[in-house]
């Protein structure tokens, strides 16, 4: 079963051509791949980059945690 996207496909800080991030140029963490981190919040070497929305195309997903880190 394939699941929903990550949330990198929705982030301005995703080359969606290239398939890179500007918070982890040597590669996106299995964590995001997997949805299993909320990147509106920091995590440990994502150089101080978290998501930002790419503008007029994010649509809130109801599999994001919500503000507290809890998922739907």
């Amino acid at each position: 079963m394939i699941g929903p996207a990550p949330m990198c496909v929705d982030c301005d800080r995703y080359d969606r051509e290239t398939g890179a991030c500007a918070a982890y140029p040597e590669g996106i963490p299995v964590e995001f791949i997997m949805n299993e981190w909320d990147h509106r919040f920091p995590k440990p070497g994502d150089h101080g980059l978290q998501f930002v929305p790419r503008s007029g195309e994010v649509r809130p997903q109801e599999w994001w945690p919500d503000e507290r880190g809890d998922r739907s």
